[in-house]
């Protein structure tokens, strides 16, 4: 195959495009120079999108002073996710999750005086409930504080969907006729299982392909919490 170099632009006969060296994903260079020129371009550019996130990163990162003000927000029985979403955490949810965790595992009693504001959202069970058909009179002496709404019964529409076809042993949605082999992600990239060899494939957008076994994959999905943790990778990245 015929190719141009991206980096020179020189125009490159490849003989054999599975076993050229220079080549990565599916961008072919003309020589190891050109190559090299490439990758310390990437790098540059890596280099300085890390260095932006980092500043933007300390820019968002929640102070103690900041962490304690949460703290006492919560006892007032205020919810405090706006005051932490404010102070530009962009996961507040898990910010307060990792701050009652630390305040629990030092100060137990601060711990226990934080209401859980999920019971908040609940609805109160065994609600009296009162439908009125017809006529009603109200005796008060302050009638013009009564004020009647009229509220039409709610109408539920329930639509049954249609059947969907399962083929045992397949996690996948299928019909008779086909089996899905691939997904794609649109930011990730494409995923395949090659049942004759059983492997899974993840193929990224750059055009790299990594293979593993579904089980190295299970592996390395309960390995991935333990590898953030030990880096220092922050909650809210």
């Amino acid at each position: 195959m015929m190719t141009v170099c991206p980096v020179c632009g020189k125009l490159t006969c490849i003989h054999w495009p599975e076993h050229w060296v220079y080549r990565r994903g599916p961008t072919y260079y003309c020589s190891d120079q050109c190559m090299d020129v490439a990758v310390v371009r990437e790098y540059k550019v890596l280099r300085q999108v890390t260095h932006r996130r980092r500043k933007e990163i300390a820019m968002r990162k929640i102070t103690l002073e900041q962490k304690k003000k949460a703290v006492e927000i919560a006892i007032s029985g205020e919810n405090p996710l706006p005051y932490l979403k404010k102070c530009g955490s962009t996961a507040p949810d898990k910010i307060w999750h990792t701050i009652k965790a630390a305040l629990k595992a030092k100060d137990p009693e601060t711990y226990a005086k934080i209401p859980d504001f999920r019971l908040k959202d609940k609805e109160p069970e065994n609600v009296p409930t009162v439908k009125l058909d017809g006529a009603l009179r109200i005796e008060t002496p302050e009638a013009n504080k009564v004020e009647v709404v009229q509220k039409p019964e709610n109408v539920v529409k329930v639509i049954q969907a249609p059947e969907l076809k399962l083929k045992k042993g397949l996690r996948g949605l299928n019909n008779s006729d086909f089996d899905v082999s691939a997904i794609r992600h649109p930011v990730f990239g494409e995923f395949y299982y090659d049942q004759k060899f059983g492997m899974v494939d993840w193929r990224t957008p750059e055009g790299d392909e990594i293979s593993l076994s579904p089980k190295a994959w299970k592996e390395l999905y309960l390995l991935i919490p333990d590898v953030m943790g030990i880096l220092g990778v922050p909650d809210d990245e």
